[in-house]
């Protein structure tokens, strides 16, 4: 199977993943592991305002999310998006790069790519 058959048919199943009759929930977040094999860990951080001492409050939230390729490294910003239960713990399918690490842009720049591929790249979906 070429490369690009195999890229299209595993986008076509993270489609298939994702797609359904209620809407799915988006979260921007940073990976904060990416140890697990076709699993990373990301982190979504929020503020709110505590109800009665009315400062803000910043709570964190961990969530796997399936990576089929094992794409996405410690650092990059991604967005998540619901689906069904793959496992015990994951619920969320990584959909896109949204900025790349600067372990990432450094490892790119000693191949030899330019800053524009590589930020022309982030903005696809992979």
């Amino acid at each position: 199977m070429t490369e690009a058959a195999q890229s299209s048919n595993e986008e076509t199943v993270a489609e298939a993943m994702i797609s359904g009759p209620k809407p799915r929930k988006k979260l921007i977040g940073i990976v904060r592991s990416d140890k697990q094999d076709k699993t990373v860990v990301v982190e979504i951080v929020r503020f709110f305002r505590h109800k009665k001492y009315l400062k803000y409050v910043k709570t964190r939230n961990r969530y796997q999310a399936h990576d089929p390729e094992n794409y996405y490294a410690t650092g990059d910003r991604v967005e998540i998006t619901e689906t069904r239960p793959l496992s015990k713990h994951k619920r969320f399918v990584v959909t896109k790069l949204v900025a790349a690490s600067a372990e990432r842009k450094l490892r790119a720049l000693e191949q030899g790519r330019s800053l524009e591929a590589i930020e022309a790249a982030e903005g696809e979906a992979h």
